[in-house]
């Protein structure tokens, strides 16, 4: 089986910085959508986490505003470098994606005391916890502000349906754009718009003041690598030759399976997880789930790997990622444990 929209994507260039991820859409001839995350950026370590349903959370913001609070409904499977409940992307029971890309033109809504606000990461979290669809996930994007606490940020959200939707904000506004067709199915770190019309124009190449730098996705034809029992059982995944590269990750939505593989010479193989296998509601002593990236081992099926989330999983990400400003940290550590209950 071979994705064949990898060959309209053939050659994409880096706009603007030493490192960019890219997240994209793709049909598998007809019949399963896939999403894919190519992350890349200085530091690889991260964890991933089965977050379980009937949890009780609250955002971290700084400064006035009202607090969003909510009860997981769905659980979830996301990847994560700070915090738990801080991730950088995931999917969950009913096939609901949300990624999220590095935007240095976004400029986030005025805040107004009375507004309720979310981090750009919490978000993530707050859909897949709460939303059964894009549709959904976006009316919720609609009814809070996201107010960052680190990065400038923008998102791509796919649901089962097909509906895929990038969510920006550019110049004090959100603004919402569908992707109009596979071939336009891929969004970098740089405004959708601009993407879109790049691809349009069939220029293959983003070019900045220093130097033209190329990445490559592509169809891999000498590495085939086993993902499913049944219709999947040889699929050719796609392949990336930048050494910024830390994560790839290809959601099957349809069937609920995650796929990841961190770059890494000691850790060649490809994981997965199926969601349906995991979800749960939570229990007193256990509102989630991790394995550490860099200790999976073997090719294969993750799940075995997973162990109770303990807070030492929290002080690991942060002790591993440099750059975190120190309130964040602060503040982070006690709030993931003071605004986390099971309510069931």
């Amino acid at each position: 089986m071979k994705f064949q929209a990898f060959l309209l994507l053939a050659v994409l260039l880096l706009q603007n910085s030493v490192w960019s991820c890219s997240a994209f859409m793709l049909e598998d001839g007809g019949r399963d959508l896939w999403v894919g995350k190519s992350f890349d950026y200085p530091q690889g370590y991260g964890k991933v986490f089965v977050n379980y349903s009937g949890v009780e959370k609250e955002s971290l913001t700084f400064g006035k505003s009202r607090k969003l609070r909510w009860v997981s409904r769905y659980s979830n499977i996301t990847f994560n470098q700070i915090l738990r409940d801080y991730p950088y992307g995931g999917m969950n029971e009913e096939g609901l994606v949300v990624e999220i890309l590095w935007l240095k033109e976004s400029s986030f809504q005025e805040v107004k005391n009375d507004d309720v606000t979310v981090n750009e990461s919490q978000l993530i979290q707050y859909l897949l916890d709460t939303a059964s669809s894009t549709a959904q996930a976006i009316e919720k994007v609609r009814k809070v502000k996201v107010k960052p606490i680190m990065a400038k940020v923008h998102y791509l959200i796919c649901d089962r349906s097909k509906d895929c939707q990038v969510v920006e904000y550019l110049n004090g506004k959100l603004v919402v754009h569908q992707f109009e067709s596979e071939r336009e199915s891929i969004i970098q770190n740089m405004p959708y718009r601009k993407e879109r019309d790049l691809l349009r124009e069939k220029q293959r190449s983003y070019r900045n003041n220093k130097e033209e730098l190329s990445r490559i996705f592509s169809v891999s034809n000498k590495q085939e690598l086993e993902l499913a029992r049944e219709q999947l059982s040889k699929v050719e995944l796609l392949k990336n030759n930048r050494p910024e590269t830390r994560w790839q990750i290809a959601y099957n939505l349809q069937k609920g399976e995650v796929f990841f593989k961190k770059r890494d010479e000691s850790l060649p193989e490809m994981k997965w997880l199926r969601i349906d296998e995991l979800k749960r509601n939570c229990r007193e002593s256990l509102t989630s789930s991790v394995l550490d990236f860099t200790s999976i081992k073997l090719n294969g099926p993750a799940a075995r790997e997973l162990k109770d989330f303990n807070k030492t999983d929290n002080v690991e990400l942060l002790d591993a990622f440099k750059g975190v400003p120190q309130k964040v940290k602060e503040a982070g550590l006690s709030h993931s444990y003071k605004t986390h209950h099971c309510l069931k």
